[in-house]
């Protein structure tokens, strides 16, 4: 799982994804940021893969995604 996780990382620092933040600013995206609030969100709750849930939203970023829809993506 770790090889996937990895694998997808990779693959974004490749595409040099980059984010609107609320102010309108743009930064590269942050993957360790967003492994750090999915671990600390799901730390007390059973039965979640961290990974999983990782490798589901990196699917659905974008170059210019919205900090918002970051965390609607990481909900669902």
């Amino acid at each position: 799982m770790n090889q996937e996780i990895q694998a997808v990382k990779d693959s974004a620092v490749d595409q040099e994804i980059l984010v609107t933040k609320r102010d309108g600013s743009k930064e590269s995206i942050d993957l360790e940021k967003i492994h750090r609030v999915v671990h600390w969100a799901s730390q007390d709750l059973d039965n979640i893969s961290v990974s999983q849930v990782e490798i589901n939203a990196q699917l659905a970023f974008f170059d210019g995604i919205k900090t918002e829809d970051i965390h609607e993506t990481i909900i669902w």
